[in-house]
């Protein structure tokens, strides 16, 4: 059983490792460690990929670049700013499941919830408590999410980080290939899991432990 979250927010902004410097697109849909990372603050502590599965799906309406003024440490540690094109989702949604009974923690998130940078706030519009999934197979529904490579074999690939260490800086402990697609199409998945009190019966992605294939 899981717990369904519905949450928006005004904006959002996904960074895409490939690019360091300069522009900075969005990637479409967040990569675990940010939803993971999103469960930590409603939590107020430290969740990862080792500690429970997640199911989610993301959509937004549209999206702008816009300036924005960063600030960079440099290797003699001084501190210098810089202007860089960012994308920006407008109104996104994320839809996700957690283990039946870790919905609860989001009705009074311990810290403000996050769609990526600091102020991309979002709020809990919905929780639904024991959702049954429906494990499907073959021609389904998929889209609006990430697809481990091999699990469906359509879509950009991107390499992504989906564990970091709590250490500063940050290292990366575990990077898995996945496929991002964006909008909703027709195509075979090795094992997807439905939730069949939505409309739009998409077959979703399980992230957890198990399914890391690379270190």
């Amino acid at each position: 059983m899981w717990d369904r979250i519905i949450i928006r927010g005004k904006t959002a902004s996904f960074r895409d490792p490939l690019f360091m410097v300069g522009l900075q697109p969005s990637l479409p849909v967040p990569p675990p460690t940010t939803v993971y990372g999103l469960i930590s603050a409603a939590c107020g502590e430290l969740k990862n990929i080792d500690d429970f599965p997640i199911l989610y799906t993301f959509s937004s309406n549209g999206s702008f670049f816009d300036l924005e003024k960063i600030h960079k440490i440099t290797d003699d540690k001084s501190i210098r700013s810089d202007v860089i094109r960012r994308e920006i989702l407008l109104e996104p949604q994320l839809t996700l499941y957690v283990p039946a009974g870790l919905g609860i923690r989001f009705k009074r998130s311990h810290f403000p919830l996050l769609l990526g940078r600091s102020s991309d706030l979002a709020t809990v519009v919905d929780i639904t408590y024991n959702v049954e999934l429906e494990e499907v197979h073959g021609e389904c529904v998929i889209g609006n999410g990430l697809y481990q490579r091999g699990n469906v074999n359509v879509g950009e690939i991107k390499v992504l980080p989906i564990e970091f260490s709590d250490t500063a800086p940050r290292r990366i402990l575990a990077m898995e290939s996945y496929c991002v697609v964006k909008s909703l199409i027709k195509a075979e998945i090795n094992v997807g899991y439905v939730d069949t009190s939505m409309e739009n019966g998409i077959a979703m992605q399980l992230f957890s432990f198990n399914t890391i294939t690379t270190g």
